[in-house]
């Protein structure tokens, strides 16, 4: 069994992604929110496990958000990580 050493809730994962903007990256501001917020893990890393998950979507205006069905995810080390849904709602 995976052992997952983060969670992140759809609000958090969300607020990472309001760094999607081209100028954000460009001016640096998303690889400072990363390693501030995401220690040890990379803009890049990220997206491609949310994307591999289902968990982003575009929003209004072609904003990267997370689906709504999505409740959290749980990070582990490595590309390991588990997406937890809300089937329910």
């Amino acid at each position: 069994m995976a052992e997952f050493t983060e969670h992140r809730t759809r609000d958090e994962l969300n607020e990472l992604l309001r760094h999607a903007h081209f100028i954000a990256v460009g001016k640096g501001y998303t690889a400072k929110f990363v390693e501030k917020n995401y220690s040890g893990w990379h803009w890049n890393e990220l997206i491609r496990m949310l994307r591999m998950g289902g968990v982003v979507r575009k929003g209004e205006h072609d904003r990267l958000r997370c689906d709504p069905k999505v409740v959290g995810v749980r990070f582990g080390r490595g590309s390991t990580f588990q997406v937890e849904w809300d089937w329910m709602g």
